[in-house]
């Protein structure tokens, strides 16, 4: 109702999961225990951080990836302070370039040996590995599978066996402390905002994200 008095066909608008809770891909599995691990961190079970280098990598990223494109997403991060280990890197003229240069002159044992394994196609593999064993951080989680299987291949030789930082999956992690995966059309069923009503008996048709098209 419009002034209480003049009724306006709106339309219907709501929130649908990208992902039904059948879904068994690889990417799902590891998506449905994001929310537990944001969960933890804020109620401060666990401490979440980034890297100089991460971030650097982030900001050539499409921003999409990381809070979502459309302005119903639901970002199970949102409001968690991702805290950089060593500071902040910022590259304006052609910033992968930069990067790639800027870690291709470190001389450090750890990084080269890391370096020999994975090869120059994943250095920047090694560097964010390298980074997290540097400070001490407990594990270094990812979702690349490609990461993974390099890991699962070499993880007998060295460094890996020395490595004190885990490399771990979201699914490995979870393993380690019983954590329990969450399906994403639940998500946002708790949200305080009552605006958009939550489907959680539909998903995307092709149970994928869509970049927007762009405007003509």
């Amino acid at each position: 109702m419009w002034g209480g008095k003049v009724e306006v066909p709106t339309g219907y608008l709501a929130k649908i999961p990208i992902h039904a809770p059948s879904n068994d891909t690889q990417l799902y599995n590891e998506v449905q225990y994001l929310a537990g691990i944001a969960h933890l961190a804020r109620k401060g079970y666990l401490k979440l951080c980034t890297s100089a280098e991460l971030k650097a990598e982030q900001f050539r990223q499409p921003i999409g990836r990381f809070q979502g494109y459309g302005y119903a997403d639901h970002n199970v991060f949102a409001g968690i302070r991702f805290e950089s280990i060593d500071g902040f890197k910022l590259d304006l003229s052609n910033p992968k370039q930069a990067q790639l240069d800027r870690i291709a002159s470190c001389n450090d044992p750890v990084y080269q040996t890391l370096l020999a394994q994975f090869g120059q196609k994943q250095s920047l593999d090694a560097y964010h590995i390298y980074t997290a064993e540097k400070f001490g951080l407990f594990a270094f989680l990812h979702i690349d599978f490609k990461l993974d299987g390099s890991l699962r291949r070499k993880s007998k030789a060295t460094p890996f066996e020395d490595l004190k930082t885990r490399v771990l999956l979201p699914s490995q992690f979870a393993k380690m402390i019983n954590l329990l995966p969450v399906h994403t059309n639940l998500l946002t069923l708790g949200d305080d905002d009552t605006f958009f009503t939550t489907r959680a008996d539909l998903h995307a048709q092709d149970q994928k994200r869509h970049r927007p098209k762009s405007q003509p």
